[in-house]
């Protein structure tokens, strides 16, 4: 049995839309990935994220951050051949501020000391990166401290 014309058609042309579909999809994932809760993160995790974000910014500073047990922030700015240290930062003094440039297409947090000065710790052109890296930089100075298991000593 033979289907008329249009049925044929209308066969043909939903096979096409099925496989042209189908082949949209190929290599990409089916989902996004889920997005860890920097709130539940240790500090080695928290910090790993921060740095895979400056991987990820669109900046013009390839960007690298250590914490030191004494709670400074180490930032290093890596070239090709060499590493050049930007600044060591004290968290525990510092307040960190979210600033958007350029009409908000460019954006930077910057962490002021106690002593006034500003420090550009970061810089991105995306504000979902900024406003992420900015939560980290704030988990990372709340739960700065001494190291686990460590005595408390009020004298200092």
């Amino acid at each position: 049995m033979r289907l008329p014309v249009p049925a044929r058609t209308s066969a043909a042309l939903a096979l096409v839309f099925a496989v042209v579909f189908a082949a949209c999809t190929d290599g990409y994932p089916s989902g996004d990935a889920p997005v860890p809760d920097p709130h539940r993160l240790d500090q080695t995790r928290r910090l790993q994220l921060l740095n895979e974000a400056a991987a990820a910014a669109a900046s013009e500073i390839d960007w690298r951050f250590e914490l030191t047990p004494e709670c400074l922030l180490r930032a290093e700015r890596r070239g090709l051949l060499s590493v050049q240290e930007l600044f060591v930062l004290p968290l525990a003094g510092s307040e960190l501020l979210l600033r958007a440039h350029d009409g908000a297409r460019r954006f930077e947090i910057v962490a002021q000391g106690g002593d006034g000065d500003a420090q550009r710790v970061f810089a991105t052109r995306g504000r979902v990166d900024a406003l992420r890296a900015e939560l980290l930089l704030k988990l990372l100075r709340r739960d700065c401290g001494p190291p686990e298991g460590a005595a408390y000593n009020p004298a200092g």
